[in-house]
């Protein structure tokens, strides 16, 4: 199996997006999966810090299948097809509700560990 993605970022906030998934012909013991590629396409645009569009063409050239081929020796060959979303297309609105420069900062109290370390170090009569 092969996804690969690459991404291209344009002027004016706007990033294209290209993704294949593909993979060869599979056999494993008394069956066979037949080959398929699918690409998918991303159209993008940042208005703001908290505001981006998308447009996406999944399977654009409407041709991932998956075929399923299998024999059995208890009874007689058999195969299936197996149906996949065929081409479609999705328009994503997304909105960030966040202050837009990340999250706030947590904060980190290492001093209780170091104090029971050095009160079980004095208690054993551990020296470091």
């Amino acid at each position: 199996m092969n996804n690969t993605k690459a991404t291209f970022r344009l002027p004016h906030n706007f990033n294209v997006e290209v993704s294949l998934n593909a993979t060869s012909r599979l056999h494993s013991g008394n069956s066979m999966i037949r080959s398929y590629q699918r690409v998918d396409l991303l159209l993008s645009k940042a208005f703001k810090p908290r505001v981006n569009l998308s447009l996406a063409v999944k399977n654009v050239f409407n041709k991932q299948y998956g075929f399923i081929e299998a024999h059995s020796r208890y009874s007689n060959f058999y195969d299936t097809m197996q149906g996949s979303n065929s081409r479609n297309i999705q328009l994503t609105l997304t909105y960030n509700f966040g202050k837009g420069k990340g999250g706030r900062k947590l904060k980190r109290d290492d001093n209780g560990e170091a104090e029971r370390l050095n009160d079980f170090n004095k208690n054993n009569n551990i020296k470091l």
